[in-house]
């Protein structure tokens, strides 16, 4: 799975402050491994910030967790693989090999990667964040794209890995994302 999270069925769970979910993907990795549980406080959306990892609920009803990248108004580009926000770089330090595994819940078989892990700083955030690169993909190179008000662009930090705000809903992606869709943040150890 590229995407996201679950949670409990209780219909009241949204109504909490805080949430346990389990991270369903591998497209958090480095940051959050497969199958790993994490916790989400509900936040508002004047109170995201650049690089906040948060929790976005889909049209299709199902969680993913990503994390925030572009905010609204921002001008969000891509170019082999580097993030561009209103013209400046992020900063990417490469760091080596990383290796991880993904057994697949269903059919038993586990698969074995090994990626190039970056530090990652964003323009306007002085926090960086561990990211991995696998090769070049077609989802490399994006945009430009300017946020209208309301709207929010995420990527998941496994870079190659992930069905993000640059993959579209009917590709199994999130496509854009509105403020209404980010219900929580992770709190990361």
């Amino acid at each position: 799975m590229l995407a996201g999270c679950n949670s409990d069925v209780n219909p009241f769970v949204d109504l909490w402050p805080t949430r346990s979910f389990n991270n369903t993907s591998i497209a958090m990795e480095p940051t959050l491994a497969a199958n790993a549980p994490l916790t989400a406080v509900k936040i508002e959306p004047e109170a995201l910030k650049r690089g906040d990892v948060v929790i976005v609920r889909t049209a299709r009803g199902e969680n993913y967790v990503k994390r925030l990248i572009g905010l609204p108004g921002d001008t969000i580009a891509l170019e082999a693989g580097t993030v561009i926000i209103n013209g400046t770089p992020a900063a990417q330090t490469p760091l080596g090999p990383y290796r991880y595994a993904f057994t697949d819940e269903t059919t038993g078989e586990t698969t074995r990667y090994e990626a190039v892990r970056l530090r990652e700083t964003l323009p306007g955030s002085g926090a960086s964040h561990f990211i991995l690169d696998h090769m070049p993909t077609l989802i490399d190179d994006f945009g430009p794209l300017t946020l209208k008000a309301g709207e929010y662009f995420l990527l998941g930090d496994n870079r190659d890995m992930s069905a993000d705000s640059r993959v579209g809903p009917e590709m199994r992606g999130l496509g854009l994302v509105r403020a209404e869709q980010i219900r929580r943040k992770a709190k990361l150890r």
